[in-house]
């Protein structure tokens, strides 16, 4: 039987954010990629890293040639334990979610970023006031205009809305399940023409959850729930999302345990899912990751 532990999240750190091993001489980099870096073409490019074990968040350019080389920049302290470092769509803002805490309740850190020297600086903790609403963040997804964060919360079993401002995360109080969702790990959001649609997946319970965010309410709404695979014993570790052209829009799911992926349509109007089937990766393979080409055309 699937089991919330330690053991599971310090593996779910290392196969889908990064390895944990040391990445300079010091050791100080035993930490997990940034889901983006910011800048393009010949503008400065920078690599965010949120290292759960030193508690840091390392800053690095990135060469503007073909090698991709990373030069170390800056170094930023947290009082908690960060698994993934998330940017807006412009590049202007940086938020951490704090998945451990020592002292305090859990935070979504954020930090302006400073679009020439990639320098950060730090804004505000955005905290649950409550202590248990939502609790151990594993992932944040910030949406395509930059106006809504939500995260997945592994203890608490729910997912929760933020509003984005300036670089400024306010909890609007959202948290939301459907008493299926249990250990999510991630979640993905879309813009379609109609609707801006959310989605997560549960590890233990072997679901993907839909939900849909009403920008006039500021509300986290739930859609649907449906199984991934098999349903039983898929263990659905990494969705993402893809556009195949014309908002043709489709959510694929690496299946760890199955050794499968799972493929869905998305309809457009109600966020709604609709299974295509799914694909065996190989023997024990435990696919970990998914992630597609720009246009969709392919996915790894």
């Amino acid at each position: 039987m699937k089991q919330k532990t330690w053991g599971f999240l310090w593996l779910f750190c290392a196969l889908t954010l990064a390895s944990c091993a040391d990445q300079s001489s010091s050791g100080a980099n035993k930490g997990f990629y940034s889901e983006r870096w910011g800048g393009s073409g010949t503008v400065p490019r920078f690599a965010f890293i949120a290292n759960a074990k030193d508690k840091l968040v390392s800053s690095y350019t990135v060469s503007t040639g073909n090698n991709g080389q990373l030069r170390p920049l800056d170094v930023v302290t947290l009082s908690n334990t960060p698994v993934i470092a998330t940017m807006d769509p412009a590049n202007n803002f940086l938020y951490v979610p704090n998945f451990t805490v020592t002292t305090g309740p859990h935070c979504i850190s954020s930090y302006s970023v400073n679009a020439t020297t990639g320098k950060l600086t730090f804004i505000q903790d955005t905290c649950d006031t409550g202590g248990t609403n939502w609790e151990e963040p594993t992932w944040l997804a910030v949406d395509p205009a930059g106006q809504y964060a939500v995260s997945s919360n592994f203890k608490t079993d729910n997912l929760t809305l933020f509003t984005l401002a300036g670089g400024v995360a306010t909890w609007n109080e959202d948290e939301i399940g459907d008493g299926t969702m249990n250990g999510p790990i991630k979640v993905r959001m879309i813009q379609t023409p109609s609707k801006l649609c959310v989605y997560s997946n549960s590890f233990f319970s072997d679901r993907v959850h839909v939900f849909e965010i009403n920008t006039t309410l500021n509300d986290l709404n739930f859609v649907q729930t449906l199984t991934t695979g098999n349903g039983v014993g898929d263990g659905p570790f990494d969705i993402t999302a893809a556009d195949f052209g014309s908002n043709n829009w489709h959510v694929f799911v690496s299946n760890f345990e199955s050794d499968t992926v799972s493929s869905f349509s998305v309809d457009e109007t109600t966020c709604q899912l609709t299974s295509i089937g799914s694909y065996a990766t190989g023997t024990n393979s435990g696919p970990t990751h998914i992630i597609t080409t720009s246009d969709g055309q392919y996915a790894y």
